[in-house]
């Protein structure tokens, strides 16, 4: 009888567990306490709370939804960012930085923690939950947005190489529809928030005409990944916060689930967008400069591929290129501080069967999109070469070219 209730114990036990699914520890540094929720699903949403160590409710309330969250998803929970912000009460890192201001310098642990799992997991979504001060709401939200920072970016190559005529329209067909997509999603979105029954309102920073610090914070990072991102913001000393965050959330991501495809064309489309708008763009590094290695490294983190002239490299379009330069000679310069534009001779040539790969052009190739581009062109607001930050020698000059030919 004892041998039966224990198997009977055993099953209710294993029945539970794949319902509820399988809840790692996701190795991090000492510092950070991650989750990965792993309902075997195809799709992971990216929840981060209390990035800001003095807004301690938002982690509070996912470690207690940790084991109660809706099961047709997996979920990557950064439910403690830092350790020492939330014990210490503290908004910035040790070194008095905001660390939703590090998600291009990678200044604080959790900003280089919290881009990996997004390289490594592509998630459908990311939810950034914050607090605030803010009395006559319960719960606030603002959303990232794809369309918003191309635009930021087209207004300013516009005004910056006009001359170059890099330029290519917005306005394609892919561009629409991402809009049209971003629209329905975000007001599908407020319907369910005000559902709850709570006193809801959008997330604003006055004064702002920018896509608020364009891709430093984690919203308009994800987004800059063509990632559906979206900010929540609980007041502080609101009883009734707490009470809309736990009735909103489960009912949000099981929102987010039912409208996975449009997320994943939203995702979609965002790579097809950048690669219409940069496909002629690349950044140049000189292969004998000193410290190229790091700067790899340092892209690789975002994800980002850097590829060595002569060597091979895949194109968007599946074929498999070697890229030669032909003139490296300046045709059009115009200095921005330590930044060069050039306008070079370049051919792309398709590699066939059996093709020697050659090595004798030392250089190293960078894709240009929204990341590499805020990430390597001071011209951007948000560049790291603007916050003097990049662990390079100030001998290193990023140079843009812009590809003449492509010859199979």
């Amino acid at each position: 009888m004892t041998r039966k209730i224990v198997t009977i114990v055993l099953v209710i036990l294993v029945l539970v567990s794949k319902s509820l699914g399988s809840v790692y520890l996701i190795p991090s540094p000492s510092d950070i306490e991650a989750y990965f929720v792993d309902n075997r699903s195809s799709y992971t949403g990216l929840i981060v709370s209390s990035i800001h160590g003095n807004e301690k409710l938002p982690s509070v309330v996912v470690k207690k939804l940790l084991y109660s969250l809706p099961n047709d998803l997996n979920y990557c929970l950064i439910v403690e960012p830092s350790r020492y912000r939330i014990k210490a009460n503290r908004r910035e890192t040790f070194e008095g930085l905001d660390p939703n201001r590090t998600f291009l310098n990678l200044f604080s642990i959790s900003s280089e923690f919290i881009v990996h799992q997004i390289v490594k997991y592509r998630p459908l979504f990311i939810i950034d939950i914050h607090q605030a001060n803010k009395s006559d709401v319960d719960f606030m939200y603002a959303f990232g947005n794809f369309a918003r920072i191309m635009f930021h970016i087209y207004q300013i190559d516009g005004s910056r190489f006009s001359d170059f005529k890099v330029l290519k329209s917005l306005y394609t067909p892919e561009f629409s529809r991402m809009i049209e997509l971003q629209r329905e999603i975000e007001n599908l979105s407020i319907e369910n928030f005000v559902a709850s029954g709570y006193r809801v309102d959008r997330y604003v920073v006055s004064g702002r005409t920018d896509p608020y610090e364009a891709v430093s914070i984690l919203r308009n990072l994800g987004a800059a990944y063509g990632i559906f991102s979206v900010l929540f913001e609980l007041p502080f000393e609101n009883p009734n916060s707490e009470k809309a965050i736990y009735k909103i959330l489960p009912s949000y991501l099981k929102l987010l689930s039912s409208n996975a495809q449009k997320l994943q064309e939203y995702q979609y489309l965002s790579k097809n967008i950048q690669w219409q708008y940069f496909s002629s763009r690349f950044f140049i590094i000189p292969y004998e400069y000193s410290k190229s290695k790091n700067l790899v490294e340092f892209l690789n983190i975002f994800g980002i591929q850097t590829f060595e002239v002569g060597k091979s490299w895949l194109n968007m379009d599946g074929g498999v290129y070697k890229l030669i330069i032909k003139d490296l000679r300046a045709k059009n310069k115009r200095e921005f501080r330590n930044f060069v534009y050039f306008t070079l001779d370049v051919t792309f040539e398709k590699i066939k069967e059996n093709d020697h790969l050659y090595t004798s052009d030392k250089y190293y190739i960078v894709q240009s999109d929204i990341l590499s581009s805020f990430l390597l062109n001071p011209v951007y607001e948000e560049s790291v070469w603007n916050f003097f930050v990049l662990p390079f020698s100030n001998k290193f000059l990023p140079v843009y070219i812009k590809v003449h030919n492509y010859n199979e």
